[in-house]
């Protein structure tokens, strides 16, 4: 922009430079050096009524005011039709509210990203609540297995629950854990998936097979819907809150001695 600006002012002074010299000839010629001096004088002078306007104390675009052309209702339907666009190489591409080419991901109602974005930040709240799970049955500080995923930690959790808890309580853990697999394994349906443009609100995703076995091209697809989406956050947000729970029966393990398996640190 401010390339664009600048030469845009370099051409209209420099080019209306030889214009300027032209004119001052031939008034020169014609009139002599004095009434040329002092028409140059009075077009100077013209431009002081800019000094008295109020483009003086414009400071912002959000000063201008519209005037009696162009009302506040005809601004809003132009400002909506027209989609801000950016430069790239030598096209110009239209941008959404996020700086991003639409191009990229296609047209989505903001309702769509609205509900991925909470499956990804919910499915991180339950994945570090299973973390600190598995901590607790493990009876080791927290931050051991930091960096192991979700897949990893339920079936070690589903392992020590069963040897650690008595049989109502372990079938409530593993039960509890099962669902967050399951809950995790449609993250990574919605995060891990490309959502190409849909007519009349369908949503269609596909991600490359997940079977090792599968070296075709064959694609896993996922087609849903917003309303599922918003039935799944549910989901999450109720493993979420059962948590405390769950926690509860595994921090009333009593501590192992140093000579099992699974020692106690402090």
């Amino acid at each position: 922009m401010r390339r664009r600006t600048y030469g845009k002012f370099s051409t209209i002074n420099h080019g209306s430079r030889p214009i300027g010299a032209l004119v001052g000839d031939v008034l020169d010629t014609h009139l002599g050096v004095r009434p040329t001096l002092i028409i140059a004088a009075a077009g100077m002078a013209a431009a002081t009524w800019l000094l008295l306007s109020p483009l003086r104390r414009l400071t912002a675009r959000s000063d201008l005011t519209p005037g009696p052309a162009c009302s506040p209702r005809r601004s809003a339907v132009s400002l909506k039709r027209v989609r801000p666009k950016r430069r790239v190489g030598q096209c110009r591409v239209s941008i959404d509210a996020y700086n991003l080419p639409t191009g990229i991901l296609g047209h989505h109602p903001e309702d769509f990203y609205g509900a991925l974005g909470r499956i990804v930040c919910v499915s991180a709240v339950l994945e570090d609540k299973i973390t600190s799970l598995r901590h607790t049955l493990e009876q080791v500080e927290q931050g051991r297995f930091a960096h192991e995923p979700a897949g990893q930690q339920i079936p070690k959790a589903r392992e020590l629950a069963g040897a650690h808890l008595s049989p109502p309580d372990a079938d409530r853990v593993r039960a509890f854990l099962d669902r967050a697999k399951d809950a995790f394994k449609r993250r990574n349906d919605f995060v891990h998936s490309s959502f190409p443009s849909q007519p009349a609100g369908r949503v269609f995703g596909h991600r490359p097979a997940r079977n090792k076995k599968v070296t075709d091209g064959t694609a896993d697809v996922i087609e849903t819907s917003v309303d599922i989406m918003r039935l799944f956050i549910g989901d999450l947000a109720t493993l979420v809150q059962e948590f405390n729970a769950i926690f509860a029966l595994c921090g009333a393990i009593p501590p192992v001695s140093s000579g099992t398996t699974h020692e106690r640190r402090v």
